[in-house]
């Protein structure tokens, strides 16, 4: 079996939409025996801006690019987002289905940049707060973070 750098990813945001909600990012990555794992969180952004900076975030952090990547999210917005939705907001000029600007065009364009530069990257659905170890770690990462944001 080739090794892969298995990537879960997660953000949310506690009241999202509201200005000063306590919002946060996190991310694991695995590959053979190493492990890493990071979060971080802000005031004011939403659950979906989390969810990307979550990808982004893992995505930077992964110094060989060249090896296949497996990245892993309950985030059915990311994964449609940066698999399909993408090719048509390009060619549209960042326009939506409803002839609006995209939201978090400076999100999308940082994640495709990042992806671009992957040669073998997955992204995998998995079903949030289900019995999936590695969805269960990021979740908690990201309630600690903005249990500590709000200390």
């Amino acid at each position: 079996m080739e090794r892969e750098i298995i990537v879960y990813t997660d953000g949310g945001a506690r009241g999202n939409g509201s200005k000063d909600c306590a919002s946060a990012w996190a991310y694991t990555l695995s590959y053979g025996s190493h492990y890493k794992e990071d979060k971080g969180a802000i005031r004011g952004a939403t659950n979906n801006q989390m969810e990307m900076t979550a990808i982004i975030e893992a995505l930077k952090a992964i110094k060989n690019k060249s090896l296949p990547i497996r990245v892993h999210s309950d985030s059915a917005y990311c994964i449609q987002g940066i698999t399909s939705w993408i090719h048509n907001w390009k060619k549209k000029g960042w326009i939506n289905s409803k002839k609006e600007p995209v939201e978090n065009k400076d999100l999308w364009l940082m994640m495709d940049a990042l992806v671009t530069q992957c040669t073998d990257i997955q992204f995998i659905k998995v079903k949030g707060h289900a019995d999936v170890a590695g969805n269960i770690r990021v979740d908690a990462l990201v309630n600690e973070a903005m249990d500590e944001l709000e200390g």
